[in-house]
């Protein structure tokens, strides 16, 4: 079973088969590309305040490394696990941010398939 959250967009066409065209389903599930190509990810989906987010954290983590005195090997490993994370949280990133621009969430679906759904 799929679950998808529905979203519409901030002035979508009258039509009521043009509305229906013009919405997106976001699938609430782990993201595989979010953990392999975490910043392009976020700029792919025009995440911008999401990648300063990870740039601001990624520095923190390497400083901390750093003044800790610990091997740089700390660092990837706190690179993977930061993208780990991502992955699990990339539907609710992509959901935040259509809805900072303006995007509606009419509701939820659930289905075995995206066109069951």
């Amino acid at each position: 079973m799929q679950f998808y959250t529905v979203h519409e967009p901030p002035e979508p066409p009258l039509d009521r088969i043009d509305r229906a065209g013009s919405l997106v389903f976001v699938a609430d599930r782990f993201t595989p590309l979010a953990v392999v190509f975490g910043p392009l990810w976020l700029l792919g989906n025009r995440l911008w305040h999401a990648f300063g987010v990870y740039l601001l954290a990624l520095a923190a983590v390497a400083l901390v490394v750093a003044t800790a005195g610990l091997s740089w090997r700390w660092i990837s490993l706190m690179i993977s696990a930061f993208n780990l994370f991502l992955g699990f949280e990339a539907a609710s990133l992509l959901r935040w941010g259509m809805g900072s621009r303006g995007w509606r969430t009419p509701g939820t679906v659930s289905g075995r398939t995206l066109d069951e759904c």
